[in-house]
């Protein structure tokens, strides 16, 4: 086998760079940026304005559709003077009835809805201590009575 080493390398001198680009690079290089800045906002412009042409034009073409109509040939006819509804109402006036005195009912009187008059009886309410202080006192009526008879 026969195998020659290659070469050696070369080193190759260093070139003396300078600090920085230069003002033609630099001017090049900022009009490349401006044109590419302008190529890509007339591109956005551009495809909006097509957009906004092609909707328009796509909805112009568009129609409506056609509206449903019927009709009823005119008759004469009764028209029913009552109506079906659900609800509630609620009386214009109103009355709160309270007891002068306290105890409980023992009866009632009237149906709700019922007028009433001034003196009517619409509930009873439970009388036995009364009645019986008025047994009491009548008892003492007669005994008072008695002994003005006595004394005369």
């Amino acid at each position: 086998m026969n195998y020659q080493d290659p070469a050696p390398p070369t080193v190759a001198e260093p070139v003396a760079s300078s600090a920085g680009p230069t003002p033609a690079k630099m001017r090049r290089a900022v009009l490349w940026a401006l044109l590419i800045a302008v190529l890509v906002i007339g591109a956005v412009v551009g495809f909006d304005l097509f957009r906004k042409q092609m909707m328009a034009s796509f909805f112009a073409s568009q129609a409506p559709p056609p509206v449903t109509v019927s009709y009823e040939t005119v008759t004469t006819a009764s028209v029913a003077q009552t109506l079906s509804a659900i609800g509630s109402i609620a009386a214009v006036h109103q009355v709160m009835i309270s007891p002068e005195t306290a105890g409980s009912v023992t009866a009632i009187a009237f149906v709700a809805g019922q007028p009433v008059k001034a003196g009517d009886l619409i509930v009873q309410l439970n009388d036995a201590t009364e009645r019986a202080e008025l047994d009491g006192f009548r008892a003492q009526q007669k005994l008072a009575e008695v002994a003005l008879q006595r004394a005369r």
